[in-house]
């Protein structure tokens, strides 16, 4: 009988394996077809396969698994109406946490709707809109009112803020709201008008203030109370060319070192240019910009009207 072969089977050992003579240098295993010719030496020397590439357990697998991130603002298919005016039609829309988003279009083609709806203002008339998951609609009132000031932060084109309040009293207003004390909202706030160039300016009334001053001012109290997400309508709107610039520059960056989400709404190009992805809105439809690759969820698309 050839030495490789037994009675037990043409591929067979007689006992275990391992008690056949590697004396003569011989493969074990060259009876097996498509094996490698290795000598009993190379198998004493060489490690097995799995002490190189040992299995992975079931924790060391739960540890190298990364999520994927979840929109921070899903909209989808929402219409906004106004009595017999459909002011937005159809919209889905995304906004991932620490995402700069802009919304184009001229005056009335739904923009400042569509943020109103996102921000939880205006109720949507047809569809859903939810905010890490959770539908407004399946809010109540105290807790929407509660995402709106906790969650939210807000810049609009005039600032809107509040004359008879000082400049660091204006900044510190969301902590305030929030129940902070005056002392503990104040220290919060310093840093942040800092930042924006304006420390120096906290004891000042609006009234002394110069328009980019203000801004900046409105762009502090957005961002004093950390939001995950910053809705600005027109934010520089009543800007000169050079402050817009310089306030959108210092607003989106404070807003990146805080992690916040900045929804843009703006007729400005030159504004939706600082954004990561940009949707245009005409006559209440939106639809992605052009050059901005379509995403799989078919973000940007209306539906067809029934």
């Amino acid at each position: 009988m050839h030495p490789r072969f037994t009675k037990h089977g043409r591929f067979g050992f007689k006992g275990n394996p391992r008690n056949v003579n590697h004396s003569d240098g011989h493969n074990v295993y060259a009876g097996l077809p498509g094996s490698r010719i290795a000598t009993a030496r190379q198998l004493h020397q060489d490690p097995p396969l799995h002490a190189l590439c040992p299995p992975v357990t079931s924790r060391e697998r739960a540890a190298l698994y990364v999520p994927e991130p979840c929109p921070v603002l899903r909209a989808r298919d929402v219409d906004v109406r106004y009595g017999a005016q459909l002011a937005v039609q159809g919209a889905n829309l995304t906004l991932m946490p620490g995402e700069v988003v802009a919304v184009t279009g001229s005056s009335g083609s739904g923009k400042s709707s569509l943020l109103h709806c996102l921000a939880g203002v205006v109720a949507p008339s047809a569809g859903s809109v939810s905010f890490e998951g959770r539908e407004y609609g399946a809010l109540g009132d105290e807790e929407l009112s509660a995402l709106r000031r906790e969650r939210f932060g807000y810049v609009f084109q005039h600032g809107e803020l509040l004359p008879e309040l000082t400049v660091e009293e204006n900044a510190a207003l969301p902590l305030r709201l929030a129940g902070q004390r005056k002392g503990p909202a104040h220290r919060a706030a310093t840093p942040v008008l800092e930042r924006l160039g304006i420390g120096e300016f906290v004891e000042r009334r609006v009234s002394q203030l110069s328009g980019g001053q203000a801004q900046r001012v409105a762009v502090a109290r957005a961002l004093v109370h950390q939001p995950a997400v910053v809705f600005a309508d027109e934010p520089t709107g009543a800007l000169d060319s050079v402050n817009a610039a310089s306030v959108l520059d210092e607003f989106l960056t404070l807003a990146r070192d805080h992690g916040a989400a900045v929804l843009l709404v703006t007729h400005d190009e030159g504004v939706s240019s600082y954004a990561d992805r940009r949707y245009v809105m005409r006559d209440g439809r939106i639809s992605l910009g052009r050059g901005v690759p379509s995403p799989a969820t078919g973000e940007g698309t209306p539906r067809s009207a029934s």
